[in-house]
């Protein structure tokens, strides 16, 4: 329509394939709840039966891994359903920018969530090494490690290098942040389980008691260095920081743009897996109307193509 204007047309069209590129990480997400749900059940079972401490750690990490695909899932089914329920079509000229940056703003709904994910995870952590060490100084007290907790940690370690390969592939194919970090959680939990496999094996065939609390403890600071990992990437995501070195970048690419005499100052926005810019440019004040906006246009279509970035807003300001 006449009304409608053509960049906010452009911006509709890139929100709905970023839409569908979320619905595909929403369905990985579920499945590896399925997985973690899958895995704690078994883990949980097979620790009490063989008096096992740290596969009854390892199935307290996968716990927190359905947790972490909850609260990530939430995230993005939020950022999905705020689309469905917000089709209002922009006719002010005045207003299609600030829509945009609204329609925006929703996706950090991801960052908010992988956040809290990282909050539990460290809580769950220090449950975890306090377990240990308390079972540690009694381990003479504890009851022999069954052979059947060899199996858990078996099951576990290969269920969980299925579900770091399909998140790692899921996370590429749809170019999406939330499931590469998913990825890395899963490799962590995936070494965990094979650490906890190595320990009981150690336990039963050298009647060594004491490793499995040992083990225990260790996975414990596993969990807790991988939700300290998620809760300071959300969180400097949240507070948009920004690498000094990827600015400069940004920086450089823009200053090389014909048209631009300076870059007078860069600030970038991070909404789950997207990236927006703003930008204050000197330009030549004999520069104008029609030159400014197509040099806006360019320079929005340079970053977008080298670097992703899917919203580039520009102010000029004379060159003195």
């Amino acid at each position: 329509s006449n009304n409608q204007h053509p960049v906010l047309d452009g911006w509709q069209e890139i929100e709905a394939d970023q839409i569908k590129l979320m619905q595909g990480a929403l369905w990985n997400l579920l499945g590896n709840a399925i997985a973690y749900l899958s895995l704690f059940v078994i883990e949980l079972v097979l620790a009490t039966i063989g008096h096992s401490q740290s596969l009854h750690a390892d199935a307290f990490n996968n716990f927190a891994g359905i947790v972490s695909s909850g609260l990530l899932s939430l995230g993005i089914w939020g950022g999905i359903h705020n689309h469905q329920s917000h089709q209002s079509k922009v006719t002010a000229l005045d207003g299609w920018e600030a829509e945009r940056r609204n329609r925006l703003m929703r996706f950090r709904l991801q960052d908010l969530f992988t956040l809290m994910s990282g909050v539990i995870m460290l809580v769950m952590a220090v449950q975890v090494i306090v377990s240990g060490v308390s079972n540690l100084f009694k381990s003479h007290t504890v009851q022999a490690v069954s052979g059947v907790t060899v199996w858990g940690a078996a099951i576990a370690s290969i269920v969980m290098l299925v579900v770091w390969y399909f998140n790692r592939r899921g996370g590429q194919q749809l170019d999406n942040s939330t499931l590469l970090a998913a990825a890395k959680d899963s490799l962590s939990d995936a070494l965990t389980s094979i650490g906890t496999l190595i320990s009981l094996s150690g336990v039963l065939l050298f009647k060594f008691a004491w490793l499995d609390s040992v083990a225990s403890i260790v996975i414990g600071f596993f969990i807790f260095a991988a939700g300290l990992q998620i809760f300071r990437d959300s969180g400097l995501q949240l507070i948009n920081y920004s690498d000094p070195q990827v600015e400069k970048n940004y920086i450089n690419t823009i200053q090389q743009i014909d048209g631009v005499n300076q870059v007078n100052a860069i600030d970038v926005q991070y909404s789950g897996s997207l990236v927006a810019l703003s930008l204050v440019i000197a330009v030549s004040p004999r520069m104008t109307v029609a030159a400014s906006f197509q040099l806006s246009e360019r320079i929005e279509q340079v970053m977008r193509n080298q670097y992703g970035i899917i919203d580039t807003k520009v102010m000029f300001m004379p060159q003195t």
